[in-house]
């Protein structure tokens, strides 16, 4: 068996892809009910600061270590797995299971012009302190951007948490390790 060392290229797609990448749930996760569930909602914004009508984000709640929940349903689904597309405005909304206190929500976003997909966090803190204990949040702190990587509650269980791709205000992305 012929076993690749390097891994592919990642490629551009045209127009159209969201339509490959709709599913079952929408944009609610398997588990999110009653009080454990949130909805959260944002614009994507571009480098020029308009909105980005063709993003897509991924969500993953973390367990208590920061690690993704493994925890399935009885057909396999992730219980706090969730997509969104962006709307014509740029907005996407989900629902998903609440993350642990003082945890966060894995994102992967993916929009046109990048040739593979960006990591970041969103935290659910009602403040950011200097000492966090968590490495990442720390450094985000130290460089001055961690309120990128912040909610904000809106209402009840709502939160707002919007993303810039690049230019004044940029959303902190992380290197794949």
């Amino acid at each position: 068996m012929n076993q690749m060392k390097t891994p592919p290229s990642s490629q551009t797609v045209g127009p159209f892809w969201h339509n490959g990448l709709r599913w079952n749930e929408g944009n609610r996760s398997v588990f999110a009910s009653g009080n454990d569930a949130i909805t959260m909602f944002g614009h994507v914004y571009d480098g020029d600061g308009l909105p980005m009508a063709d993003a897509m984000l991924e969500f993953f709640t973390s367990d208590k270590t920061g690690k993704v929940s493994q925890r399935v349903d009885s057909e396999g689904r992730n219980e706090g797995y969730v997509r969104s597309a962006t709307d014509r405005e740029g907005i996407y909304r989900i629902h998903i299971s609440a993350p642990n206190p003082n945890s966060f929500l894995h994102v992967l976003v993916f929009a046109r012009g990048l040739l593979t997909h960006v990591y970041t966090r969103v935290y659910f803190g009602a403040e950011i302190k200097a000492a966090t204990g968590d490495a990442v949040l720390d450094a985000a702190v130290a460089s001055g951007r961690a309120k990128t990587l912040f909610a904000e509650r809106t209402a009840g269980n709502a939160f707002r948490w919007d993303l810039r791709m690049q230019g004044e205000g940029e959303t902190v992305f992380f290197e794949r390790s």
